[in-house]
């Protein structure tokens, strides 16, 4: 009793003294300074230009960069008669600014209309909260832009798509673009005139087409119309093979199958037969979801029954026929 006691008087003791007792000072843990960028990517795309920015993945507390408060992109233009303009004269213009930005892979894309052509001097200031921190200066000559090239004709030959195209211009080559504008697909010589790539299994490929201006630092035309083509898949996948079965011991037969290679399989129909020559479909003509059938009988007469499989794609394409098997059960 006299020892419950003391262990009492200890924890009242401690407790009184935890939210009694002299407290330290509140401790505020100093936002880090935002990141400068590892990478400034400037292009031009018709009017407009392009910037890839790209951060460090972590802060330097560790913490990793995926938000910052603000980022704004600051400059100024020189056009060619003010080549002898300093930059202490000139009107800074925000050409970009957004608020609560989302880093991704740390990356981030801008993209802003200016106001002329010339030497575009920028800087991205990158904010983390009112902490800031600035790029090193980026230049970039703005052209004049020039129109893109002409679509004259489209078509899905053999399993391939090809397009072809007219310029009213002079270009270094062109940009193809594929389902992504922000990264080109393929780069082709300036006398080019048409491009063929492999149809692929998806319901819509879209592509786009650009003449390079200056390849250099990568100034192009504005994108083509979108050059779509609609997926219509006419392979038929391979047939279903390795047929294996087992008759459980309630009398239900168990056929199983490996599937095929084929990626875009919606399905298998299954057909059975009591003579090897005249098959029916079961359990229905809709093709059933898994490599597995359970087959009941509706009587407990021994036969001899024959079966096949066809695998469905989901355009419709049908395979050739498995194997035949033979079961008497």
């Amino acid at each position: 009793m006299i020892r419950e006691k003391r262990v009492s008087f200890l924890f009242v003791f401690i407790l009184f003294f935890s939210f009694c007792g002299e407290r330290g000072p509140l401790i505020i843990k100093p936002l880090p300074i935002p990141p400068k960028p590892t990478e400034i990517k400037v292009s031009q795309r018709g009017n407009k230009i392009l910037i890839k920015i790209s951060y460090p993945n972590k802060l330097k507390n560790g913490t990793p960069l995926n938000f910052l408060s603000k980022i704004l992109i600051k400059g100024y233009i020189i056009k060619q008669k003010e080549e002898e303009t300093t930059s202490s004269t000139i009107k800074k213009t925000v050409f970009y600014e957004k608020e609560n930005v989302k880093i991704e892979d740390g990356k981030f894309f801008a993209e802003f209309t200016p106001p002329s052509t010339g030497e575009l001097i920028l800087k991205v200031y990158s904010y983390n909260k009112k902490l800031e921190s600035k790029s090193d200066e980026i230049k970039f000559t703005i052209l004049e832009s020039k129109s893109p090239p002409k679509i004259i004709s489209k078509e899905i030959k053999d399993n391939k798509i090809n397009f072809k195209w007219e310029s009213e211009e002079d270009f270094e080559g062109f940009y193809i673009y594929k389902n992504d504008t922000k990264k080109f697909y393929k780069k082709l010589d300036g006398e080019t005139t048409e491009f063929n790539d492999n149809l692929r299994a998806e319901e819509k490929t879209v592509y786009y087409l650009s003449g390079i201006i200056r390849e250099r630092d990568l100034v192009e035309t504005e994108l083509s119309k979108p050059i779509v083509f609609l997926f219509k898949d006419k392979r038929p996948p391979s047939p279903p093979e390795n047929i294996r079965y087992l008759v459980s011991p309630e009398g239900f037969l168990i056929i199983q199958w490996n599937k095929p290679p084929e990626k875009d399989i919606e399905g298998y129909l299954i057909f059975t037969s009591t003579n090897g020559t005249i098959f029916r479909n079961i359990p229905n003509d809709k093709p059933i979801k898994e490599n597995k059938f359970i087959f009941k009988k509706k009587d407990k007469k021994v036969r001899t029954y024959y079966f096949y499989i066809i695998a469905v794609d989901k355009t419709g394409n049908k395979s050739k026929k498995s194997k035949i098997i033979k079961i008497r059960f």
